[in-house]
């Protein structure tokens, strides 16, 4: 089987491994419903460079990923989870495959394809992949910038036109997720050109060209939200997002060992594999060529950087991990004779192992609908595969063992993803808000009422993506008893004074200790009727 086909049979198997999950899953509340909603506002706005969420200013993200959006939401007249998933999956796949062939030159085959492999069952990258956020899509667009710089510092044949690409990628990347997408690049490229001793060549990468071009579109965009917006929504876009984020951020504000903290799982199953080969590589006396060396300056250079900042959030690091993995496959190698190799893949293959058991635990100690036969079958394969690559790991020190216990646990962890999201369906209720907002549209019409309320849920003003009309959001102290029953006959009699049901949606231990009747649950979640 040649190389080619079969990179693009991994691709075509990654597909298949996420399509149940793109298709079965449901919105989480915390920031996929809330992009649904603003996208909603502003089709209702016919606004397409400010946007609001339920009428406050949202100046916190570019318009690109928004856009996508609400075309999709235009062209299906609603909002499809499997369409929106493509604008994370595709950029994923178009991501590794763009590094892959970077690399054709400094791997053989077999190494490439564990690269491969890592990259897209990397944690944070799998589960980038699989959200419904702009992360993915600037990640994309910042390897296409650094792939032409670095076409640009080598003077490749294709020097011409990387010099007009290069701009273009860096806006788009800015116009998606905002001044990351110019930063990372930039860092990048300034320090790897210091490090190798030809400062000169920054004026080639970052000359008028890269800043008219770049500039120029700027210009155009922020023009758009000045005139659409005003002065005001412009300078809270700019200056006191990205500033404020960056000096003294008013969310998400940590220390400057995060990622070093949050690192290990967020790269995992390879956390140690890559870490390890990284320190190795960068040890004195490590021979390095100048790829190796641009892989291992974006790396570490993109997780200084974000240490530096006061807002930090893990999925930020999203751009660095293809420049992890690659960097670890491209020394794999040379180092695949060091023993400890095999205990930093024999740490996570023995994690892996007691799958199975955990789950038959929790799944009766904290989520009773967890006892369903996919969740169990996954994490048998799981654990079938971790003692699969445990075997195969000692049973010798070969590199092409290492290359296998790599493609054993990455193909695990992706059959494991495919089995897994058929229980997505009874796990729904637990993960986003479609099943009880239903439950209560059901409720009131038997009730015969449009009053719908929510009471102590997250982000429960997003709610009205389901509901299709404005949610109205109890104070979370001022939820009423339910009330008793007058003998005022007038009030009684008089429609007019008599009042009227409308529903709740809440917790359902909240509204059993309120004393309100739960008519319908969802997970967690209940409907009551107060009258």
């Amino acid at each position: 089987m040649s190389e080619k086909t079969n990179r693009y049979l991994l691709y075509a198997g990654f597909i298949v491994a996420v399509l149940p999950v793109i298709i079965l899953r449901d919105f989480t509340p915390s920031n996929e419903l809330r992009y649904l909603s603003i996208a909603d506002e502003a089709l209702r706005n016919h606004t397409f460079f400010v946007f609001t969420n339920h009428g406050v200013p949202y100046a916190d993200k570019p318009p690109l990923y928004l856009w996508i959006i609400m075309l999709c939401r235009w062209l299906t007249g609603a909002h499809r989870m499997w369409l929106l998933s493509l604008f994370s999956v595709v950029p994923a796949l178009v991501t590794v495959d763009t590094v892959d062939r970077w690399t054709v030159n400094e791997m053989g085959g077999e190494s490439r394809a564990a690269a491969r492999l890592m990259t897209l069952t990397t944690g944070l990258f799998l589960t980038a992949a699989l959200t419904i956020r702009m992360d993915m899509l600037m990640t994309m667009f910042i390897v296409l910038a650094m792939r032409e710089a670095w076409n640009i510092i080598n003077g490749d044949s294709r020097c011409g036109s990387s010099r007009w690409r290069f701009p273009l990628w860096l806006f788009l990347a800015v116009l998606t997720k905002g001044p990351l997408g110019l930063l990372i690049p930039l860092t990048t490229t300034v320090v790897y050109l210091i490090i190798v001793r030809q400062p000169w060549l920054i004026k080639r990468l970052w000359g008028w060209t890269t800043w008219i071009s770049f500039g120029g579109l700027t210009a155009l965009w922020l023009t758009a939200v000045w005139n659409e917006g005003g002065s005001g929504y412009l300078y809270d876009m700019t200056v006191h997002q990205t500033v404020g984020r960056a000096v003294n951020s008013f969310h998400h504000k940590a220390s400057v060992v995060y990622y070093l903290i949050h690192y290990w799982y967020c790269v995992a199953p390879w956390s140690l594999l890559v870490a390890g080969i990284i320190v190795k590589a960068l040890g004195r006396g490590a021979k390095r060529n100048a790829l190796q060396l641009f892989f291992l300056t974006a790396a570490l250079s993109i997780v200084a950087m974000l240490s530096c900042f006061s807002a930090k959030l893990q999925i930020y690091m999203l751009p660095a991990v293809p420049f992890m993995t690659y960097s670890a496959a491209m020394f794999l190698e040379r180092y695949s004779r060091c023993p400890w190799l095999r205990y930093a893949l024999a740490l996570p293959s023995a994690i892996i192992v007691v799958a199975l058991p955990a789950v038959l635990i929790v799944r009766w100690k904290i989520v009773p609908e967890i006892n369903t036969t996919a969740i169990v079958l996954a994490s048998t394969v799981l654990s079938v595969i971790g003692i699969v690559a445990l075997c195969r790991l000692f049973s010798a020190n070969s590199h092409g063992r290492l290359l296998t216990t790599i493609n054993i646990l990455g193909s695990g962890i992706l059959i494991a993803v495919f089995i897994g999201a058929s229980a997505l369906p009874r796990l729904n209720a637990y993960i986003g808000y479609s099943t009880i907002c239903h439950e209560a549209l059901t409720v009131a019409s038997r009730f015969k009422t449009t009053d719908i309320r929510v009471w102590r849920m997250k982000r429960a003003e997003n709610m009205d993506v389901y509901l299709h009309s404005p949610v109205t959001v109890i104070p979370s102290p001022a939820l009423p008893l339910p009330h008793i029953a007058t003998s005022s006959k007038s009030s009684s009699s008089d429609p007019a004074t008599a009042p009227q049901p409308y529903v709740i949606i809440s917790k359902a231990n909240l509204l059993t200790w309120r004393g309100i009747t739960i008519v319908a649950r969802a997970g967690d979640n209940a409907v009551g009727v107060a009258k």
